[in-house]
């Protein structure tokens, strides 16, 4: 049943807005990051995406550059909002994840930008989303 039908007001609590704010982020990443594992086919057959104009590897330092931002803005809301999240968890966790996603694309640009590597790097992309999951409901 709508809040309005109840004749109550809707409010926004500060961790759904978080949650709401971090998912838009990450939904806008997994976007510009998936054409990546087809960049070669997308190029043999002309189809013009992100990727094949700007480049496998700007695409990939643009997505790690917003999802470290996201895990930056997490740890400082945490940090600076106490009384409305679990810091002793979303620091660390956060900490984490953006330590594994530097790694990931340290991999990558390692592997100089390979179809297996680029297509890792998009899993783990996803893999990232889906722990945000198991960590939403703690904060």
């Amino acid at each position: 049943m709508p809040l309005a039908a109840l004749g109550l007001t809707f409010t926004w609590s500060l961790p759904v807005a978080f949650i709401t704010a971090f998912v838009t982020v990450f939904a806008l990443v997994i976007a510009i990051t998936k054409d990546l594992p087809d960049v070669e086919g997308d190029r043999k057959f002309q189809i013009s995406t992100l990727a094949t104009k700007l480049g496998v590897r700007n695409i990939a330092f643009l997505g790690s550059g917003l999802l470290l931002a996201n895990y930056l803005c997490a740890i400082l809301v945490a940090i600076y909002m106490p009384q409305a999240f679990r810091h002793n968890l979303m620091i660390p966790a956060h900490a984490l994840l953006a330590l594994g996603l530097i790694f990931q694309t340290w991999v990558l640009e390692q592997a100089n930008y390979t179809k297996e590597a680029i297509s890792e790097y998009y899993r783990f992309i996803w893999n990232l989303f889906y722990a945000e999951y198991i960590i939403f409901p703690l904060i």
